[in-house]
């Protein structure tokens, strides 16, 4: 397969830590199961992403109050606080992202996030480094709708097929890879870094 794009999420890869790490700790503290956890997210992220009508607080509040916790309400901003307060650029991702720029591949950054991403993307001095920037709330569709990575694909002015996508959620990976892309699902650097070796890209 000849691939022509790289596609990269922005929280829990460019920037942060995976989200993972942050969903076991809510679904411990909310004591549900990951996988009822995440469909409560996906449930109710368009709120912020698309919508716009909560903060990233209000959402994860309401949905422990949806999951029978109002009361862990405190609990819930202590977390979200804490995992912010650790979110840094990962050096390593915008690095890769340069010796892929410099081998001839078109970047993507594609994230549900609202409007404030590209700014914020300025700010932090890596806007430059992406070709294209699919944001959620601009494109009225949001990860992990088939249709979302059907139009980011057509942002890049590549073939679904052509596209290799990362990103930290098993759910975005599975319909990405559904629609045609070679996705792979972000643990770690090296991990990354591997499997980018054996798709013989790097």
């Amino acid at each position: 397969m000849i691939y022509k794009a790289v596609g990269f999420d922005y929280s829990g890869v460019v920037f942060g830590l995976p989200g993972s790490a942050f969903m076991s700790s809510i679904a411990k503290l909310l004591n549900v199961s990951l996988d009822d956890l995440k469909r409560k997210f996906f449930e109710n992220q368009h709120l912020v992403n698309i919508e716009k009508s909560l903060d990233w607080i209000e959402l994860w509040e309401r949905i422990a109050t949806e999951l029978g916790h109002p009361e862990k309400h405190k609990q819930i901003r202590d977390i979200i606080v804490d995992y912010e307060k650790n979110k840094k650029i990962n050096q390593k991702i915008i690095d890769l992202i340069k010796e892929l720029r410099s081998a001839g591949y078109k970047i993507g950054l594609f994230s549900n996030y609202g409007v404030e991403l590209r700014e914020q993307l300025k700010s932090q001095g890596i806007a430059e480094y992406f070709d294209v920037i699919g944001i959620s709330s601009e494109m009225g569709v949001m990860k992990p709708k088939p249709e979302a990575f059907v139009k980011f694909c057509n942002m890049l002015g590549v073939k679904t097929n052509e596209l290799i996508y990362v990103d930290d959620s098993t759910k975005n990976v599975k319909n990405a890879g559904d629609i045609g892309n070679e996705a792979i699902l972000f643990r770690n650097f090296d991990d990354l870094h591997e499997k980018l070796v054996e798709l013989k890209v790097l």
